[in-house]
């Protein structure tokens, strides 16, 4: 059977001012998480503006209607079923009087109230209502859970953990903010408008979808003066969001005379650390790898026939048989060459290695045939 009691919002209850820790749940609980923030922006997207009392929700439709899923929840599980109702909320700096009638107003029809201090633009609700849905857990009261939210997307993981163990999980929102949810096959979504009496006038939700003949306009999520404003909240209301880029570029600007320096300081100091030593570490010939091909052939021609810097050309002959010296070509290709450096006006050396052996190098200036 369900129990049509509100916990902690009971009188019993109704006197905590503080609490560090929800009060513990005796019994199966089924528990409403509704975010006051949240909601009202996904309302002024909506409405184009700031919700008036014609536009905004009736708490006590509400309580009837998470009292009658209790009662559907435990008439399908066979056990009793509390209904939890807890409202979170921020109160901004000066705010008290403006929120205190309305909290008050929530503690009277049944729902606890978690109030926040708004001390930052980042302060929010969302991580004390992901901890409250998870102590219920840990206690082992939760039998069902509803997120009351414009979007829900930053519940969306828990929500799934708590989904996968059979927990059945419902998301109260807006079908033009909750397209994830509306087409989940493992949440139920429930538009706020469909609980009867939730709203003393109907939403004027216009969309693509339902244009009327003679057209209508589509009203904006938000005031264009944010484009302004060094954060940018998303097309859901949920979250101020500042993209990286725009914060790397903001930074540059305001640093543009500075940031060059730096860059040169850092290139110099680079350089003063790194640069100065890589004549150490580098041969004549610039970047060589030791273990190439070029290299090992190199080396061992170096080794061969050693290493005659003033040469310009470096011919190889090879003698079929005999000795080189007894080659007729690299006798006349010896005297043209030493006929060539007698015309030159610089002084090359032509030298002949091997000449006992089978091979023989000879280093020589190009001639201009040869170029």
């Amino acid at each position: 059977m369900s129990s049509n009691e509100f916990y902690p919002g009971n009188p019993a209850h109704a006197a905590r001012s503080t609490a560090e820790t929800p009060e513990p749940m005796g019994d199966d609980t089924l528990l409403l998480v509704w975010d006051a923030p949240n909601i009202d922006m996904g309302l002024g997207a909506i409405l184009g503006g700031r919700p008036t009392a014609a536009h905004r929700p009736r708490f006590d439709a509400i309580g009837r209607w998470v009292l009658g899923r209790a009662g559907e929840l435990a008439h399908h599980t066979g056990v009793r079923i509390t209904a939890e109702a807890t409202v979170f909320t921020n109160v901004a700096p000066n705010g008290t009087d403006a929120i205190r009638p309305w909290v008050e107003a929530l503690r009277n029809v049944g729902f606890a109230v978690f109030a926040k201090p708004k001390l930052t633009e980042d302060t929010d609700v969302d991580p004390d209502m992901v901890a409250h849905i998870r102590h219920r857990h840990a206690e082992g009261v939760l039998r069902g859970v509803i997120v009351a939210s414009a979007d829900g997307q930053n519940f969306r993981e828990l929500l799934t953990e708590l989904a996968d163990e059979g927990i059945p999980v419902t998301i109260l929102g807006f079908h033009e903010h909750t397209s994830w949810a509306v087409n989940s096959e493992i949440f139920t979504f429930v538009d706020l408008e469909e609980i009867p009496g939730v709203f003393r006038e109907p939403l004027p939700r216009i969309s693509l979808d339902n244009l009327p003949a003679t057209g209508a306009w589509l009203q904006p999520f938000r005031p264009l003066s944010m484009l302004l404003s060094d954060k940018y909240t998303g097309t859901t209301g949920r979250r101020d969001v500042v993209t990286m880029f725009s914060r790397w570029g903001e930074f540059a600007y305001q640093h543009r005379r500075v940031i060059p320096l730096v860059v040169v300081a850092v290139i110099i100091l680079l350089y003063l650390t790194f640069g100065m030593r890589l004549s150490d570490r580098m041969s004549q010939e610039g970047w060589d790898d030791p273990n190439s091909d070029s290299t090992t052939a190199a080396t061992i021609e170096t080794q061969t026939f050693g290493r005659d810097n003033n040469g310009d050309v470096i011919l190889l002959f090879t003698a079929e048989t005999g000795t080189i010296d007894e080659s007729p070509q690299f006798v006349a290709i010896q005297e043209y060459l030493t006929n060539l450096l007698a015309k030159s006006t610089t002084s090359p050396a032509i030298s002949t290695s091997g000449s006992t052996g089978s091979s023989a190098r000879t280093n020589a200036p190009p001639s201009p045939q040869s170029r």
